[in-house]
């Protein structure tokens, strides 16, 4: 039956659709019952010829929750690859704050005394320049026997052969 057949049939019948009934209804797929193998509606719980459960409408539901997870996903890991990039002032960074609690956590004052950064309560950039090496930031945190410090972290230019840079943090 056509869309012009459907509203007539419905005038016929004195029952009078508003626009987005006939809106909606025209945008509902149509799919073969399991049981019985006529048309239902996708969004049908059951056949109404035969009462079966409608288990194309489930999947439906399904696939829109994974679509809609899979997008936040992708979302979120493309923040935290590209966020150098969407937030170049490292110093007030997530990217930053990782890699400043790394280095306190794997230095060698900190595996003596057994030390963690538990929270960093706050970050900000203290210089920068033109270069790496000018940058300064200012970490306050707190660290696992309860202590609250302040640590600056600073680049400086490595003499192997590799390059690149090295990352200091010393108590301010």
């Amino acid at each position: 039956m056509s869309f012009h057949a459907d509203r007539f049939a419905a005038c016929e019948l004195g029952v009078s659709l508003s626009h987005d009934e006939i809106g909606r209804s025209l945008e509902m797929a149509i799919v073969k019952c399991y049981e019985c193998g006529r048309d239902i509606s996708t969004e049908a719980k059951s056949c109404p010829h035969c009462g079966a459960k409608n288990k194309s409408r489930k999947k439906s539901k399904y696939l829109r929750w994974i679509f809609a997870l899979a997008v936040i996903a992708a979302v979120v890991a493309a923040y935290e690859i590209f966020e150098g990039a969407l937030n170049p002032n490292i110093c007030e960074s997530s990217l930053g704050r990782k890699q400043f609690v790394r280095t306190f956590d794997s230095s060698p004052y900190a595996q003596r005394q057994k030390l963690r950064v538990v929270d960093v309560m706050s970050q900000k950039e203290v210089s920068h320049g033109e270069r790496l090496e000018d940058l300064m930031c200012e970490f306050n945190f707190k660290i696992n026997d309860g202590r609250a410090l302040t640590y600056t972290l600073n680049f400086v230019k490595s003499d192997t052969a590799t390059g690149g840079y090295l990352i200091h943090i010393k108590p301010k």
